[in-house]
């Protein structure tokens, strides 16, 4: 693995802008990716108002369907409402085609388009039946697929609440590393598609992360603040799971934010993860015995799968406190053959039922997530409350699934940078002066890569590495997609002539000659992306005396950014739009960076300058020129000595090609970061005042096992493991040092695989980690989990605060867990 990756600070202020390279072009297509989708409202309407108490108290009686759609429990029984569902991973041990289509069944039978297509036909051929499904991005791959015929009869069977949508974003999230925009964008997404296909009876009512790897509280503010009614979960740390089953806590009202107002939610967790009960998994994926009834037959297994089952739901009903109790009747890729579940299903049912003429008080049925939530509403009794997350997830006492925080943290960076231009996209698209025919197809390619990305086996990391590949493929490709709409309106804002052409194309009629194919446009600027600057390349930069580089704010306030592109000569200058010059700054390119095996590019330095005043949700162009040394250019340098030079000139480092052995600070008006002799970071001045601060890379060696038992676990991709305590990765570093008017840096060697640069622009009031690790050696077999650690003198007494998905702040204590005795090995 190799990854090159900036500090927090400098990801958060990346995202301020869209970078682009202006050059003349050539004419270039754009022809759409796909069929554009129906347009509609982004987010529900909240069904209700919430009660002011504890109690759960949404009212239930507004909806033409879902809720009135119920089965009615049975008063003084044991009321068990089967959930029929399946779990389809959008990516995973396989990419999403493969799983949509039912490929490399070597590696996972697995066809969701085979699992679909039953579920209707069963459905269809049993009224009393019930389904639900999750990931739109499956369903609207197969859904448009189908004959209006087919299309009408799931419409019917949604209206009826015998096909209930559950969740309904385009896959179901991770919590612990998406960002709340990208979960708030494809939460949209999915429920919009939703709308407009099925009105208000394809409102999901109820959130279902079955399976992501522990619970935040940003999450499910954002299923509240969304209008759904409940969240259900499979996954907490077995030690939380174990306390509320026997003090029946299994059911809270979660208190999801402290700020906002409507924010609780009811939240359950589930008995069995979101498996089966054991013995009753009839899918032709399991090996269960199914329903023997034939009267006569020496294997008729009734009264023993019968007896079976009322022991089992008897045990779960004493972790509940409710006469009702779920049953989760899936799991992964479950219902290929969907008749061989539900028929079992039906004989569980019948048979369960008939017990009761002989004083069983166990009635099943077939039901939904928002109706058993429903039937405990009417119950009416009080909740136990949870006011903190479900952070970190373990298993057992040695599988804490923290692992996955930063595995693949190039995929996790370049889902961020998506994310990004998801925001821009949609901006400049809807600006457009002229909405051309490709505009929305292309944004939508995006939209749905990014869903994708937020999958909870894809941003996490703990995808396969030619899922990863698929991942990486789509995401770029998306990308590129939302590039050809930003070239577009960009050059519909500089260019009047070609905004002129295009209504005059749209007055004619032109663009409806050819349904689905837009004419070859006419572009006088490129408006290109360099997508390869964390490695620092991009040919046109490279290539060009002269480029004009773009920058587009997509904030609703003006704001500013340091821009950064590599270069091969040594001497240019900036000029803004009013052909005022811009102090610019030359510096070297990491020589870790430049022998970067996969990095074509002969730059070997970047010009840095300050972009200031970007305009809200506008954009401002740098025109940027190479300086030609001339006997006039000499002369008039020599007539401005007392003014500061507006050519950038190459840094020089301090002693070229040596490494520097004694104390270093770096800084500005606001703070300096010194490092010591041995080239570590040592301390931090700010505002005056010194405090200590060293940092540093070690590592662990994973824990290496067969899986077989607790103890015998590995560290992977999910879980953190090490294998005793750190080890560190040098005693001294090596250390160069850059110093110019407009940025500082330290570009630290750790040895050959860790490198880091430390960097101070004039203005601001943070430093920048940029660091670089890999390839990771493992040729003696031994997994080396990196870590960049901070040593402070700040007596914390334990407490530290973690981030909520990028929206929130949440206060944590050092082995301790607020609802639980934490109990440690």
């Amino acid at each position: 693995m190799l990854v090159r990756g900036p500090g927090i600070m400098a990801a958060l202020l990346a995202s301020t802008v869209l970078l682009l390279v202006l050059v003349t072009l050539e004419p270039v297509s754009g022809v759409p990716f796909r069929t554009p989708r129906r347009s509609g409202n982004a987010f529900v309407k909240r069904m209700s108002e919430s009660d002011e108490s504890v109690e759960f108290g949404r009212r239930f009686d507004r909806q033409t369907c879902g809720y009135q759609s119920c089965p009615k429990p049975k008063k003084g029984m044991l009321n068990v409402h089967l959930v029929p569902h399946t779990h389809d991973d959008v990516g995973w041990l396989k990419t999403v085609d493969q799983y949509y289509y039912g490929s490399k069944t070597t590696i996972q039978k697995a066809g969701v388009q085979y699992i679909l297509d039953s579920v209707i036909q069963s459905l269809l051929g049993n009224p009393e039946r019930k389904f639900i499904y999750v990931e739109s991005a499956f369903f609207f791959k197969w859904f448009n697929e189908q004959t209006e015929e087919l299309q009408d009869q799931v419409r019917q069977l949604v209206t009826e609440g015998r096909l209930e949508f559950i969740g309904g974003a385009w896959s179901m999230n991770d919590e612990a590393a998406a960002h709340y925009h990208s979960i708030v964008d494809q939460f949209t997404w999915g429920l919009r598609l939703l709308n407009d296909t099925f009105g208000e009876c394809g409102r999901p009512r109820i959130g279902w992360q079955i399976d992501p790897f522990g619970h935040s509280r940003e999450q499910a503010s954002l299923f509240a603040q969304m209008g759904y009614d409940g969240l259900f979960f499979g996954r907490l740390d077995y030690q939380d799971k174990q306390e509320r089953m026997t003090h029946k806590r299994a059911e809270m009202i979660w208190k999801t934010s402290p700020y906002l107002e409507d924010s609780d939610l009811f939240t359950g967790v589930l008995y069995n993860l979101y498996q089966a009960p054991p013995g009753f998994c009839f899918d032709i994926l399991c090996s269960d015995e199914p329903f023997i009834d034939g009267r006569y037959s020496a294997e008729n297994n009734v009264k023993t799968k019968v007896d079976k089952f009322l022991y089992y739901v008897d045990l779960q009903a004493q972790s509940y406190r409710t006469n009702n109790i779920v049953l989760t009747m899936g799991g992964d890729f479950t219902y290929m053959d969907a008749n061989v579940y539900f028929k079992n299903m039906d004989k569980l049912i019948k048979y369960t039922n008939a017990r009761q003429s002989n004083g069983s008080n166990v009635n099943v049925f077939y039901s939904t997530p928002s109706c058993y939530l429903k039937a405990l509403h009417d119950t009416g009794i009080t909740w136990p409350t949870k006011s903190d997350d479900f952070f970190p997830y373990a298993s057992d006492p040695h599988s804490y699934w923290t692992g996955y925080y930063t595995s693949r943290p190039t995929s996790k960076r370049f889902e961020r940078i998506g994310n990004h231009f998801l925001q821009v996209c949609k901006q400049l698209t809807a600006l457009a002066p002229v909405r051309e025919s490709h505009m929305e197809p292309h944004l939508t390619v995006l939209r749905e890569a990014l869903g994708v990305m937020q999958h909870h086996d894809a941003i996490t990391g703990t995808e396969k590495q030619h899922v990863a590949n698929d991942y990486a493929r789509m995401l770029n490709r998306a990308i590129g997609a939302c590039g050809a709409n930003t070239q577009a309106i960009l050059n519909q804002f500089v260019d009047p002539k070609y905004r002129r052409s295009l209504r005059s194309d749209q007055g004619a009629g032109t663009q409806e000659q050819h349904p689905g194919v837009s004419p070859r446009p006419k572009y006088k600027f490129a408006f290109s992306s360099c997508h390869l600057l964390n490695v620092s390349k991009c040919e046109l930069t490279e290539s060009k005396d002269s480029f004009t580089i773009t920058l587009y704010n997509p904030l609703a306030h003006a704001g500013h950014q340091y821009v950064r592109v590599p270069i091969t000569g040594e001497h240019f200058v900036v000029r803004d739009y009013r052909n005022v010059e811009v102090p610019a700054q030359i510096v070297p390119i990491p020589e870790a960076v430049q022998r970067l095996s996969y990095r074509f590019s002969n730059a070997t330095s970047e010009l840095v300058f300050l972009a200031n005043e970007l305009p809200p949700l506008g954009y401002k162009s740098y025109f940027v020129s190479r300086a030609i040394d001339t006997l006039e250019d000499f002369i008039h340098e020599m007539s401005n000595q007392s003014v500061e030079a507006s050519v950038a000139e190459p840094t020089p480092i301090s002693e070229p090609g040596r490494w520097q052995s004694e104390e270093v600070t770096i800084g500005n008006k606001y703070l300096n970061v010194s490092f010591d002799s041995s080239g570590f970071l040592s301390s931090i001045t700010v505002d005056g005042v010194t405090n200590r601060l060293r940092q540093s890379f070690v590592y662990y060696e994973g824990a290496l096992g067969n899986n077989e038992e607790f103890r015998n676990r590995s560290s992977g991709a999910y879980i953190f493991r090490p294998n005793g305590t750190e080890k560190t990765v040098t005693e001294t570093v090596q250390l160069k040092v850059v110093r110019g008017g407009t940025v500082q840096e330290v570009h630290q060697v750790f040895n050959e695989w860790i490198s880091q640069v430390v960097r101070v622009y004039a203005d601001e009031s943070h430093v920048e980690f940029e660091w670089m690790v890999g390839p990771i050696p493992v040729a003696d077999g031994v997994g080396k989990e990196i870590v960049s650690r901070f040593y402070t003198a700040i007596q914390s007494n334990g407490v530290f605060w973690t981030d909520s998905n990028g929206r929130d702040m949440l206060k944590r204590v050092r082995n301790h867990r607020d609802t639980w005795k934490l109990d440690l090995l």
